[in-house]
């Protein structure tokens, strides 16, 4: 089984497992409490992932866990494939094990996967105006797409944010290219 450790060595990443799906989701929730509710609504705020989605992408080897010495989750990260290029869909830390460079190691382990796939870009999209958000994302690489450089899919997901209350003018669209 391939394995990655974080770069202080503390914690290992390894794929998700069906088993990890509870704790994702507990993970998740508790990262939304750092968000104010004007940017995260309620109906994000206190609703995790699908489970039936996490466990797609657990099969599809696009789940991966941070975990602590005795194996307990403390972070995650999965993605997907828009078109022919890959997506990071959600980074996640626990507000306990945040700001330890879990969250990088992550990415960097998807942006490792999305090379493996033969993606020439992994993309994402993010808050423009959270320090954890899109000045993270540039500090590893990622730039922000000009507007003209955006496709329908990803216009999409940011429509689609904005019909949950997600403020469309704090978005934006980032891409690593590999």
């Amino acid at each position: 089984m391939l394995l990655w450790v974080t770069m202080d060595n503390r914690f290992k990443i390894r794929l998700g497992r069906s088993g990890d799906v509870a704790k994702v989701a507990a993970i998740e929730l508790a990262a939304a409490t750092i968000f104010s509710e004007r940017d995260l609504p309620p109906t994000i705020r206190y609703t995790a992932s699908d489970k039936d989605i996490l466990n797609e992408a657990i099969i599809a080897k696009r789940l991966w866990v941070a975990c602590d010495a005795n194996d307990v989750p403390v972070a995650f990260a999965f993605a997907d494939m828009i078109g022919e290029g890959a997506y990071l869909e959600e980074v996640d830390v626990h507000p306990l094990y945040m700001r330890q460079g879990i969250g990088s190691s992550l990415v960097q382990v998807v942006i490792d996967w999305a090379q493996q796939i033969g993606s020439s870009e992994l993309r994402l999209v993010t808050f423009s105006h959270l320090p954890w958000n899109a000045p993270f994302y540039a500090g590893l690489g990622f730039r922000v797409l000009e507007p003209d450089e955006v496709n329908a899919d990803y216009r999409q997901i940011i429509d689609d944010d904005a019909g949950v209350g997600i403020d469309p003018d704090k978005r934006v669209v980032m891409e690593y290219l590999l």
